[in-house]
This record gives C-alpha cells, structure tokens and sequence, in this order.
C-alpha cells in the first residue's frame, strides 16, 4: 500500500573535479538524453601566477578500451532549492518559520520586540532543535561548542 504522504523527488548536480586544484566543472546533459550528461575534458579554473592568469587544463576524464567516457573524479550535489523545499515541506520546520516570519513581522510593524537574544544559542529555535536521533541537546552541549574565526 503506497503511502499518501509526499513522494519527493531530489534533482541533483553532476561535476567533474579537477584532480589537481579540486575545482568543480559543470556536466550538461546531452540533448533529448536525461540520464546521459556530457562533462568537459578539461579543467576551465582560472590559475593565477606570477605571469599571470592561465586556466588549469588538467584531463578531467577517463577513457576506457570500450568507448565510454567517465569523469575522474565525479561529484553529486544536491540541489540547493529542492533541500529548502523539502525542509519546509516538513510540519515542524515549517511551522517555525512560519513563526519566525510571523514574529519578525509582527515586531517590524509595532516597533517592539518579543526576544532580544544577545546569544544565538538561547534562542528558542536552537533549544527546541533536535538532532537525527529525536533528541534534544543540553546547554552544556551547546557551551562546549568553539568559534573558529
């Protein structure tokens, strides 16, 4: 029996990585063919040097014996709309940002402010979170965390 809640569907980016400077370069999909993309052969990073800019050209792709062509180090990225979207399918987070929203508003047109947070870790939000196991977080948790400038 099929479920009625939403069925989402994740669209993802396909990259080549540069194998020497780790840049990412973008794969198109070939026309007609959506499951068929067609990556760069080379790297277009921009390199800049003592002469210079001059771009990266390293070979991006294996060729096998076979024909086939396939990137030497592939990379998968989600789609950063399609994770916000899922996010506020959920109840929860979209029942607090929609409270958020609701407040930030409501402070905005009465001049008066509900919350002066001075540290983002008492805000509600932070407190209520709950980690993947559905377990909250302790403040000692959240006193032992370290700024990294």
């Amino acid at each position: 029996m099929l479920s009625r809640s939403l069925v989402w569907m994740v669209t993802f980016g396909l990259y080549a990585t540069c194998p020497a400077f780790n840049f990412t370069n973008k794969a198109h999909p070939l026309a007609g063919k959506k499951d068929f993309y067609k990556y760069p052969e080379s790297c277009t990073n921009d390199i800049i040097g003592e002469n210079g800019i001059s771009k990266c050209g390293a070979n991006l792709l294996k060729h096998w014996r076979n024909g086939t062509v396939q990137p030497i180090k592939p990379y998968l990225v989600n789609s950063l709309p399609d994770y916000i979207a899922h996010c506020l399918s959920d109840p929860t987070y979209l029942n607090q940002s929609t409270k958020a929203t609701d407040d930030a508003l409501h402070s905005i047109k009465t001049s008066e402010s509900e919350t002066s947070v001075k540290n983002v870790f008492e805000a509600a939000f932070i407190k209520d979170f709950k980690g993947p196991n559905g377990k909250g977080h302790s403040a000692s948790e959240w006193q032992t965390v370290t700024y990294l400038a």
